[in-house]
This record gives structure tokens, C-alpha cells and sequence, in this order.
């Protein structure tokens, strides 16, 4: 949208472009220069020159405003008229990092050799604001893959608990560091060529994992993983030859290594679903007992499901102890696997264990929820 001086409505047309997906860009000449206060602009187009230093500052103080909301961390200019080269040497406008191009882990590394406190501190804030931009350009599975690997609640959480480290504390991290710099994210860059296009394949394709653009390709690096290591891995052995000895533990040990490969549950699905033509939504589990030992691919929630019916079966329930055995189901489809015996699963869990755990489940439930393990586990496993 064209805002400027002689449009109606400026005012409210300039609250659009604050508040409202559309505009979302605008051309003006002078009257978006000062004055006007939206955060979440991040990029400057320059199309004609100006000779006054002060009004440069101030068309590019239009982008300078901190946006937490869009994780914004800096802005970008296309210059058409080579204005920021003119006026770059005398402006006050100059960018507050001195070494930008520092990576996680020299930053790191420089905290913890750091030759005083104050260094130290400064090096520390250093981290912890390069972790925030790491952060803002990961996507939320992959902070959900960082916090699994990490083994901490989210990523925010770790970032903020780095603030009150020692500098032993943090030179312990060297792991969890470099587990988060190997991640990518999404590059902040514009890329421009001006040569010509050229199609290079038609159709729409699409990787698994790492380097497998075909989805057998996948299931058998998988297959061939859950092999070579089943004897390797402890949690990875029980799962084939003992599933219900299997606890949350467990589970949250062999997602881990498993992330390491880049092998996940939504990446088996769609390998199956593109390789079988069959659509299923298995759990890990099932894929890792399938990969070993043949198993046929049951949906998670079946094997929930049938679990439960036998739950439901055993005993006539009143009301407020079928909520509870619907909360247990719920969890166990966020769960995945329930624990070798039920006293050791809703003491484990904080949704049960914030509410009393297993004595509590008991007073409620009575003796028959002793034998919820070996019912659940054999219907999940057997």
C-alpha cells in the first residue's frame, strides 16, 4: 500500500500496517521516517537518495525496534541507490557487535578460559545471548529434539539456568553446547542470482533422515541400526526381548539415540507410508520390534485402546474412577510404555505423582490396580 501524505486516512492506515496482516508492505516518501513505532518491520528498501544525515538515521530507525514476538534479531536494507555505501562512514547508527561472525563454541570457550569474574560474566552473557539467536532460528521439533537429547524441560529453560553457572558448571556443558551448535536452523540469508533459472528435476521430493532420498533407503538404515546395536544399547535389548520391563526411562534413552541417527517416529511413518503405500501411525516401539524380530506395525492408539478395554472390563467402576482410568489412558498415549509394575508408574509420572502417585491411584482404584502392568504390557507388546 501506497501511505503518504496525501492518502485518506493515513493514520488508520498506518495502524493497519501495525496491527493487521495487510499491508504488510508500504511505500511512502517522508511520512514513515519518524515518528512511527512498528517492531516488527525487519526489512528497508531504499529507491531514492537523501543528503541529510539525520533523516538517513532516522529511515533506518524505523527497523531498530526490538520485536521478541517474531524473534527478531536484526534487519536487512536493499539499497537500490547505493545510499548505505554514501552515508554509512557518518552515520551514528553503527552495529552494537563487535565480532558477530563468533561461533557457539568460541564463545563458549572463551568463558571458560576467561582470565577474571568480570571477563567471565561478560563471556557468560555472551553465551547466553548467542544460545537466544541459535534458538529463534531452530524450528519447534527441533528444540523438542534438543531438549530430549540435552535431557532438560526446553531449550528455554537450559538457556535461562545457564545464568546461574559457575564457570566449572559451564565447562561441564561442552556436551549440551555442542549438541545445540550442530544444529543449523534456518539460515538468515538472502541468496540473489542473476542467472538463469534452471530445472534441475520435476515433482516434488523429499529426504529421510540424513542423505536418504529414498524412503527404503531409511527403513533399512534403521533396520540395520536397531540390528547392529540391540546388544549395544540396554534399553534397546529390553525392548526387543523384554518390552515390559521397559520404563519412561527407558523409552526417553533409546529416543535419544535413536535422534542421533535422526531416526523419529514421523520420519518412519512417512518412510512406511511412501515405501508400503500403507498409512501407520506405529510408536517407536513398534517400529524398533518390527525392525528385530518382524513384528507386524500396529497404530499406537489400538494398542492403547485394546489395552484399556480390558482395563474397563475388569471391574464395574463408578464415575470418578472411570475419570481416572481415562486419565491413565491419555497418558499412556503420551507415554507410549507403561512400567513393569504400576506402583513404579504413577510414582514416575508427575501428572500422577503430583496428585499423591501410587498410593493415591490405589485408595481409588483398589487391589485391581496392581494388575494393571502385566495387562497393559502384554497388549502393548504381546
Amino acid at each position: 500500500m501506497k501511505i503518504t501524505g496525501n492518502v485518506k486516512n493515513a493514520d488508520l492506515e498506518i495502524k493497519k500496517f501495525k496491527n493487521e496482516k495487510n499491508p504488510n508492505i508500504v511505500v511512502t516518501v517522508d511520512l514513515l521516517t519518524t515518528g512511527i513505532d512498528v517492531p516488527a518491520i525487519t526489512n528497508l528498501v531504499f529507491m531514492r537518495r537523501v543528503k541529510s544525515r539525520i533523516l538517513y538515521d532516522q529511515m533506518l530507525g524505523r527497523a531498530t525496534r526490538l520485536c521478541p514476538e517474531i524473534g527478531k534479531e536484526s534487519f536487512r536494507i536493499f539499497d537500490a541507490v547505493h545510499l548505505y555505501d554514501k552515508l554509512q562512514k557518518i552515520t551514528d547508527m553503527n552495529p552494537i557487535v563487535k565480532n558477530k561472525n563468533q561461533t557457539l563454541i568460541e564463545v563458549f570457550d572463551k568463558a571458560v578460559h576467561s582470565s577474571s569474574d568480570e571477563e567471565f560474566g561478560f563471556y557468560k552473557a555472551e553465551l547466553m545471548a548467542k544460545l537466544q539467536r541459535k534458538k529463534q532460528r531452530l524450528t519447534d521439533s527441533e528444540k523438542k529434539e534438543i531438549a530430549l537429547l540435552n535431557d532438560v524441560p526446553s531449550l528455554d529453560y537450559y538457556i535461562h539456568s545457564i545464568k546461574a553457572m559457575t564457570r566449572i558448571e559451564i565447562e561441564a556443558q561442552i556436551e549440551n553446547i555442542e549438541c545445540i551448535a550442530e544444529y543449523k536452523g534456518i539460515p538468515n540469508k538472502a541468496y540473489i542470482s542473476n542467472h538463469e533459472d534452471q530445472l534441475v528435476k520435476e515433482g516434488i521430493t523429499r529426504g529421510y533422515g540424513e542423505w536418504n532420498e529414498k524412503p527404503q533407503d531409511y527403513l533399512d538404515g534403521f533396520t540395520q541400526f536397531v540390528k547392529d546395536n540391540m546388544n549395544l544399547i540396554p534399553a534397546l535389548h529390553l525392548t526387543i526381548n523384554k518390552p515390559s520391563d521397559l520404563t519412561i526411562k527407558d523409552l526417553k534413552t533409546i529416543k535419544k539415540e535413536l535422534l542421533r541417527k535422526k531416526y523419529d517416529e514421523k520420519q518412519l511413518q512417512a518412510a512406511w507410508r511412501n515405501q508400503k503405500k500403507e498409512y501407520i501411525a506405529a510408536d517407536i516401539i513398534s517400529f524398533i520390534r518390527q525392525a528385530a524380530l518382524g513384528s507386524p506395525l500396529i497404530d499406537h492408539e489400538v494398542r492403547i485402546k485394546n489395552a484399556m478395554k480390558k482395563i474397563y472390563g475388569m471391574y464395574d467402576w463408578n464415575n470418578n474412577q472411570m475419570k481416572w482410568l481415562k486419565r491413565i489412558e491419555n497418558q499412556l498415549l503420551e507415554t507410549t510404555v507403561f512400567a513393569p509394575t504400576s506402583k513404579e508408574y504413577f510414582d514416575t509420572l508427575d501428572v500422577f505423582k503430583d496428585q499423591g502417585g501410587y498410593k493415591k491411584v490405589h485408595s481409588i482404584l483398589g487391589e485391581e490396580v496392581d494388575s494393571f502392568a502385566a495387562i497393559i504390557n502384554e497388549s502393548l507388546y504381546g
